[in-house]
């Protein structure tokens, strides 16, 4: 018996017969002039090739199967995107050059700006572009991949790495699992596994010589582990594991339909964290009380400065596909770590970019921007329950100012007598420690506070998280920035506003709690987290939950205070903290 450890990207466990995938290739492409006269005949030659892809995406849509599906139309949309293309012909024509080499190019261009972003939802993003174009390549080129028939139904699929239309292996062979060398927890591909149930596990290097077709693997997605030829004993042990999972799963299955309450059935409000229409849908499905956080960065990182049209298209849909539900949108948050091709603007000369003019520093400084997303905003206000965030707030002014802004753009609409709602409420980010001092102040201009967790926590501890050096001093525990968040509640609380949580310190069952007893009872996740925060609830009474205050309140170390969290969860403080 062999044991591999790699990085868990779908939990669950699974046994059966390996399937290793050869290795496939794609033709080096040469930047070929072309010949005077034949741009446009090269041009329809892409053309084809690109309307052969989308079909290709058009018949994996599976209306019976909605995350499917809306992945698969989010690769159509991409395939139809008008600024994208126009850009492509652009470059096709002043080059001259055949379209492979201006497709392969401008896709790589976009998507080392998405993985630039340091933001895990916008480097998938870049995968997704990757693979959406490199179809159209492949099919300029004539290049055929393996078919997902060789694969015999029920096989754990090894293979060095699966773009993310690849999950057709997923649906049509009914795989038991998926070993990858490279991948990624927050991938397209990851999201269908954690929707068939299939363990998924990346990291696995030099995955062809470790793993043999016909070999019997067994697969612990939930810690990442690799059991190749597993011995009795091993093989018994995984066994029972399965069959507890099995019943696990239908267990929280059973709370998607069901609403947040704690065990005596307080409410508690649980929305999703979403970057597009597609992902609205997936709220929807898993029980969402509407979508805390719809970042609208990733339209713009797609293609640069885009259209009033697109955007209002864009948060029209999201709106329509969540009715009654309450939809925050928070406006562009470009900037930092988030580059958007905005001509005139270069980031790249910021010495500190997180500290720099980003968001709604940005905005401000380009009101012509600002007014636009403001008018696509309120023009989609008319299909649903919209609700207006600003995201990097340090001074009350800046929300005034976006404010006269909104003035402006109500005034114009009413002049050109476009439908919109007048009272869309406008909320603010806490996310930096400027805001959530002066949070008392704030909540008197602000209609809603939503705590970033994940930059407050960065900028309260000076860590830069993506820092191997110093990413382990990153704990949302720490005593300095809960001390940040009961201040930003208590504020909240005395002038009555809405307070929720959208960072990743809302999606860890424990700190949800701490945040619960601080008073706050409405949180934003990623939609696949949103059962299990029900399921947990579930359990505990406001008055176990409301014991913990004294921790939360404690200057208790962040070790001390998730030891402390770990045993109340595990039933050892079951009548309150102590």
């Amino acid at each position: 018996m062999n044991t591999f450890q790699g990085i868990s990207a779908s939990g669950g466990i699974a046994k059966g017969k390996a399937f290793v995938l050869p290795v496939y290739t794609r033709k080096s492409i040469e930047k070929i002039p072309l010949e005077p006269g034949t741009a446009a005949s090269d041009w329809e030659r892409f053309e084809k090739a690109r309307q052969k892809t989308l079909e290709y995406f058009q018949s994996l849509i599976d209306q019976t199967n909605s995350r499917q599906a809306a992945i698969f139309q989010t690769y159509v949309l991409m395939l139809s995107d008008p600024d994208f293309l126009g850009q492509l012909k652009k470059e096709h024509a002043e080059q001259s050059v055949c379209a492979e080499w201006i497709v392969e190019n401008k896709a790589k261009e976009y998507a080392d700006m998405l993985r630039s972003s340091g933001d895990s939802y916008l480097i998938e993003r870049a995968e997704d572009i990757l693979d959406v174009y490199g179809k159209v390549i492949d099919n300029l080129m004539g290049d055929v991949q393996v078919s997902c028939e060789s694969v015999p139904e029920g096989a754990i699929l090894a293979a060095r790495f699966l773009s993310p239309s690849d999950a057709v292996f997923l649906s049509k062979r009914k795989l038991t699992a998926v070993i990858l060398d490279k991948g990624a927890a927050n991938s397209h591909l990851a999201i269908l596994a954690r929707t068939y149930g299939i363990p998924l596990v990346f990291g696995i290097h030099d995955i062809e010589s470790l793993i043999r077709t016909e070999d019997v693997l067994i697969v612990d997605g939930s810690n990442g582990m690799i059991f190749v030829n597993p011995d009795e004993k091993t093989s018994a042990e995984y066994d029972k594991k399965i069959a507890g999972e099995a019943a696990e799963r239908e267990k929280l299955a059973a709370f998607s339909a069901k609403a947040a309450r704690t065990k005596d059935g307080i409410a508690v409000k649980i929305y999703a964290n979403i970057g597009s229409a597609e992902e609205a849908r997936l709220a929807l499905e898993e029980g969402a009380d509407g979508i805390g956080l719809f970042r609208t960065e990733f339209l713009f990182m797609q293609s640069g400065l885009i259209s009033e049209e697109r955007q209002f298209e864009e948060y029209r849909s999201v709106l329509e596909i969540m009715k009654d539900k309450p939809v925050v949108i928070r406006t562009l948050d470009a900037g930092g770590d988030k580059i958007v091709d905005i001509p005139g603007v270069s980031f790249e000369e910021e010495k500190n970019p997180l500290l720099g003019c980003r968001a709604i520093r940005l905005c401000l400084k380009m009101p012509d921007i600002f007014k636009t997303q403001f008018r696509a905003l309120f023009r989609a206000s008319v299909y649903g329950s919209l609700k207006i965030m600003l995201p990097l707030i340090t001074d009350i002014e800046q929300v005034r100012e976006a404010k006269a802004l909104i003035e402006e753009v109500k005034a114009e609409l009413k002049a050109e007598h476009i439908p919109f709602k007048e009272d869309v409420p406008v909320g603010i980010m806490i996310e930096t420690p400027a805001a959530a001092i002066m949070a008392d102040e704030l909540a008197k201009e602000a209609a809603f506070f939503s705590i970033g967790s994940n930059d407050l926590t960065q900028y309260g501890l000076c860590v830069d998280r993506e820092n191997a050096q110093t990413a382990g001093l990153f704990n949302e525990l720490h005593p300095a920035i809960r001390r940040l968040i009961v201040q930003t509640a208590k504020a909240a609380q005395k002038e009555e506003i809405p307070l929720s949580v959208c960072g990743e310190m809302a999606a860890d069952k424990a700190r949800m709690l701490v945040l619960m007893s601080a008073g706050i009872n409405s949180f934003s996740v990623s939609p696949k987290k949103i059962a299990s925060l029900k399921e947990c609830l579930s359990h505990f009474t406001a008055e176990q939950i409301e014991a913990l205050k004294d921790w939360t309140e404690s200057p208790m170390d962040a070790h001390s205070l998730q030891e402390k969290l770990n045993a109340f969860l595990s039933g050892t403080h079951l009548n309150g903290a102590q």
